[in-house]
């Protein structure tokens, strides 16, 4: 790992304090998978301000001594389990990053009998899990792997030295889109690029978030349409000057996926031509979102449009492509939306990014059909809920910090600086996050409510809370029973898609991962309400406002009365290759520490 050593043996203060932040962010959230993922032990020693990694053949009496990586903490963790006879040590069950506090010197330590080593990349602490031989790393998909980890360490470096400005009431909507500094909150490859092919380069994190559209035209008959794809993607041409043949369709391309494209032979096999115009666009969130942007004005080109590309590259492992499973599900969407009640009664406070079109190779082999699609949608600026000038906030950059002993944005930009402001503005948040999507789960209807795909509108002046836009519709969850009782229709999918689930717990369970594991936990933590000393306070605003929506029933069964809940597995999905299935451990339920009646000592549940 010399590229590691030459990062972190640097001359440059900035460069230094960089790696740093880097080193942290990544071994914190590693540790945390390898505990919560079940691939190793994860001990607390009672009292004490440290917690260690051993093997899963360790014994209670031995693990002091036996082979281990320790790491810091700052406090006790929540949930924890008797381990051993002797009570000296305890079992963690659930860890999140935010709880291995940054320190000023080296804090992960590989232990054994022969000495200590200090711990300073990720390949290196995979290393030592696998030689104490957990079956699960030992798959083909281990090295990709460790070239991933040290890919998202070269990036970490350069967002931390260069980070983002931070976003305020007053900023505009790309400011908020281009505000997450690091990416994925607990993904431990959280900011890695990996090109898919060496065709398409080199990919310096700093030179993803601006990019230049290009073009080709392809004949009609090769793709599959859904909706009215040439006349809204008309606007776009009209702004580069591209009039359309007749029995050709003209599609967008990423720069980056133009050049995996013109290392195969897919152009040529489907006759498709590279048009010689270009136009500039700022990537969204995703990467693969981009908006079309006008460099002399310095704003959108087409105000309330997005276009979703694909493009060649593993962005937290997944390749970002576009398959025809998400190309064709928006237009049989848009159809039955308008049946949805809840839908009915959230107009005022929620809006749907539509999907107006999409086409993708008319090719049975999905895997080649993929790199060759495009999906415009409705952008959150579509829709205003108010006459007075309205923010449209990332919630996933709500919870970002640029150092982590720093306030978090919401913090910042709401002013939050006394505990009562923190608790009333989850509050807020919470109440009308839950009227905007318990109602469409309540119908057998899932939004992928993470915070990635909900986007916060806010009065600029006060800060007040307007509503919801919510986007990327590919990721929706149906239980079609529950959807036809509530609706009168079913939803109908092509073969062997994701959407169409037949166990209603299992979409009740895929809610939960969104809006409450990944998007209300960062923002409870970020309001520094998660915490014992603070009485759980954030998970009991969370818990009652839940008690107050959901009716007795199947939701209330899945969410608010069992103790555990499922966690996603992104290290074992990567080593093990998985691209559509996913792996999932139980943890504790987290809302279980909002029970008012609990003294919320969970420890040994």
């Amino acid at each position: 790992m010399a590229n590691d050593a030459n990062l972190a043996s640097s001359n440059d203060p900035a460069q230094a304090f960089a790696t740093q932040l880097a080193v942290h962010a990544l071994l914190s959230r590693l540790v945390v998978s390898l505990i919560n993922e079940r691939l190793v032990l994860g001990i607390y020693v009672p009292n004490g301000t440290e917690g260690a990694l051993i093997p899963f053949n360790s014994s209670p009496d031995g693990c002091s001594m036996n082979e281990k990586i320790t790491f810091p903490l700052a406090q006790a963790p929540p949930h924890l389990e008797a381990f051993g006879e002797n009570g000296q040590h305890s079992r963690i069950l659930f860890l999140d990053p935010e709880d291995i506090p940054l320190k000023t010197k080296p804090q992960f330590h590989s232990r054994t009998p022969s000495g200590v080593q200090s711990v300073v990349n990720g390949p290196q602490i995979m290393q030592i899990i696998r030689a104490w031989n957990h079956p699960a790393l030992d798959t083909s998909g281990f090295d990709a792997h460790l070239l991933e980890l040290e890919d998202c360490l070269n990036n970490a470096v350069e967002a931390f030295k260069n980070p983002p400005k931070e976003p305020g009431l007053e900023s505009g909507y790309m400011e908020w889109e281009q505000g997450l500094l690091d990416g994925h909150p607990t993904h431990p490859m959280f900011l890695s690029r990996l090109p898919f092919s060496p065709a398409v380069g080199p990919l310096p994190i700093s030179q993803l978030s601006t990019l230049t559209l290009h073009f080709f035209q392809v004949p009609s008959d090769k793709l599959t349409v859904t909706g009215d794809f040439n006349t809204e993607i008309k606007p776009l041409l009209d702004a580069v000057g591209i009039n359309a043949r007749d029995g050709y369709t003209i599609l967008p391309v990423h720069e980056y996926q133009l050049r995996y494209l013109q290392s195969t032979s897919l152009l040529r096999e489907h006759d498709m031509e590279v048009l010689p115009q270009t136009c500039s666009a700022k990537a969204q969130a995703s990467m693969r979102t981009v908006t079309p942007w006008n460099t002399l004005s310095n704003s959108a080109l087409l105000p309330g449009i997005a276009i979703k590309l694909p493009i060649a590259i593993r962005k937290t492992s997944a390749l970002r492509t576009i398959s025809p499973w998400s190309t064709t599900i928006s237009h049989e969407l848009n159809s039955h939306f308008p049946r949805m009640r809840s839908l009915e009664r959230t107009k005022g406070i929620l809006h749907v990014c539509r999907e107006k079109a999409g086409v993708s190779l008319k090719c049975g082999d999905f895997d080649i059909a993929k790199h060759i699609a495009c999906i415009v949608r409705e952008d959150a600026t579509a829709h205003s809920f108010s006459t007075a000038p309205e923010g449209i906030a990332l919630a996933a950059a709500l919870t970002q910090r640029n150092r982590p002993d720093e306030d978090a944005v919401v913090v910042r930009a709401w002013h939050l600086n006394t505990r009562e402001k923190r608790v009333a503005f989850l509050e807020e948040y919470t109440e009308l996050l839950f009227k905007c999507f318990l109602g469409p789960l309540l119908e057998g209807f899932a939004f992928e409510a993470h915070g990635q795909n909900c986007l916060l509108h806010y009065e600029v002046s006060s800060g007040k809370l307007l509503g919801f836009s919510i986007r990327d519709l590919a990721a929706v969850r149906i239980h079609q029973a529950t959807f036809e009782a509530s609706t009168g229709h079913r939803v109908n999918l092509i073969p062997n898609n994701c959407n169409d689930v037949p166990d209603l717990q299992e979409v009740h369970s895929k809610s939960f991962h969104g809006l409450i594991q990944t998007h209300l936990y960062r923002l409870v933590r970020a309001l520094g309400l998660h915490s014992e000393q603070e009485g759980y306070a954030g998970w009991k605003v969370v818990r009652t406002a839940l008690e107050r929506h959901v009716p007795a029933g199947d939701l209330w069964r899945d969410w608010l009365e069992t103790k555990t809940a499922h966690y996603k597995c992104f290290l074992r999905m990567r080593i093990g290759g998985l691209y559509r299935d996913y792996v999932y451990m139980y943890i504790p339920n987290l809302l279980e520490l909002g029970r008012e009646e609990e003294t919320q000592n969970v420890r040994g549940t």
